[in-house]
Protein backbone atom coordinates (compact mmCIF):
# COMPACT_ATOMS: atom_id res chain seq x y z
CA UNK A 1 0.00 0.00 0.00
CA UNK A 2 2.75 2.31 0.83
CA UNK A 3 4.45 1.78 -2.44
CA UNK A 4 1.24 2.33 -4.43
CA UNK A 5 1.16 5.95 -2.71
CA UNK A 6 4.34 6.70 -3.49
CA UNK A 7 3.82 5.64 -7.46
CA UNK A 8 0.73 7.74 -7.05
CA UNK A 9 2.53 10.46 -5.80
CA UNK A 10 4.94 10.78 -8.09
CA UNK A 11 2.75 10.11 -11.44
CA UNK A 12 0.84 13.02 -9.61
CA UNK A 13 4.07 15.23 -9.53
CA UNK A 14 5.34 14.06 -13.21
CA UNK A 15 1.55 14.98 -14.53
CA UNK A 16 1.85 18.45 -12.47
CA UNK A 17 5.48 18.66 -14.32
CA UNK A 18 4.02 18.13 -17.93
CA UNK A 19 1.69 20.74 -17.18
CA UNK A 20 3.56 22.92 -15.99
CA UNK A 21 6.17 22.96 -19.00
CA UNK A 22 3.42 22.85 -21.41
CA UNK A 23 1.81 25.89 -20.17
CA UNK A 24 5.73 27.87 -20.02
CA UNK A 25 5.73 26.63 -23.68
CA UNK A 26 2.44 28.37 -24.62
CA UNK A 27 2.69 30.93 -22.99
CA UNK A 28 6.07 31.88 -24.58
CA UNK A 29 5.09 31.02 -28.21
CA UNK A 30 2.54 33.52 -28.28
CA UNK A 31 2.84 36.14 -30.84
CA UNK A 32 0.47 38.30 -29.76
CA UNK A 33 1.31 38.86 -25.70
CA UNK A 34 3.85 42.06 -25.49
CA UNK A 35 7.07 41.09 -23.23
CA UNK A 36 6.06 42.73 -20.11
CA UNK A 37 2.75 40.50 -20.02
CA UNK A 38 4.94 37.41 -20.76
CA UNK A 39 7.36 38.12 -18.05
CA UNK A 40 5.04 38.75 -15.39
CA UNK A 41 2.96 35.36 -16.10
CA UNK A 42 6.87 33.64 -16.14
CA UNK A 43 7.44 35.06 -12.76
CA UNK A 44 4.19 33.56 -11.48
CA UNK A 45 4.34 30.10 -12.99
CA UNK A 46 7.79 30.23 -11.63
CA UNK A 47 7.51 31.41 -8.36
CA UNK A 48 3.98 29.61 -7.67
CA UNK A 49 4.28 26.49 -8.97
CA UNK A 50 1.59 24.55 -8.45
CA UNK A 51 -0.74 27.83 -7.75
CA UNK A 52 0.69 29.67 -10.48
CA UNK A 53 0.01 26.89 -12.61
CA UNK A 54 -3.70 26.81 -11.34
CA UNK A 55 -4.12 30.97 -11.76
CA UNK A 56 -2.66 30.36 -15.30
CA UNK A 57 -5.27 28.11 -16.44
CA UNK A 58 -7.88 30.09 -14.89
CA UNK A 59 -6.91 33.81 -15.77
CA UNK A 60 -4.13 33.33 -18.63
CA UNK A 61 -4.59 34.99 -21.46
CA UNK A 62 -7.54 33.71 -23.27
CA UNK A 63 -6.80 32.85 -27.48
CA UNK A 64 -7.64 35.58 -29.33
CA UNK A 65 -9.16 33.06 -32.10
CA UNK A 66 -11.74 31.73 -29.88
CA UNK A 67 -12.36 35.17 -28.32
CA UNK A 68 -13.25 36.71 -32.02
CA UNK A 69 -16.43 33.28 -32.81
CA UNK A 70 -17.85 33.91 -29.58
CA UNK A 71 -17.93 37.32 -30.48
CA UNK A 72 -19.20 36.06 -34.24
CA UNK A 73 -21.85 33.81 -32.37
CA UNK A 74 -23.46 36.79 -29.71
CA UNK A 75 -23.08 39.61 -31.39
CA UNK A 76 -25.70 40.84 -33.42
CA UNK A 77 -25.34 41.38 -36.93
CA UNK A 78 -24.63 45.34 -37.70
CA UNK A 79 -27.29 47.59 -39.32
CA UNK A 80 -25.71 49.54 -42.34
CA UNK A 81 -26.20 53.11 -42.08
CA UNK A 82 -28.43 55.46 -44.59
CA UNK A 83 -25.30 56.33 -45.86
CA UNK A 84 -24.00 52.81 -46.56
CA UNK A 85 -27.84 52.09 -48.18
CA UNK A 86 -27.58 55.25 -50.73
CA UNK A 87 -24.07 54.03 -51.83
CA UNK A 88 -25.25 50.73 -52.47
CA UNK A 89 -28.33 51.23 -54.29
CA UNK A 90 -26.86 53.54 -56.50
Amino acid sequence: MNDFLGLLGLLALLLIGVAWVVALVRLLWRADLDSTTKICWVVVLCTLTLLGLVLFVLFGPRRPRRMQRVRQVYEPPKKESAADENRTSA
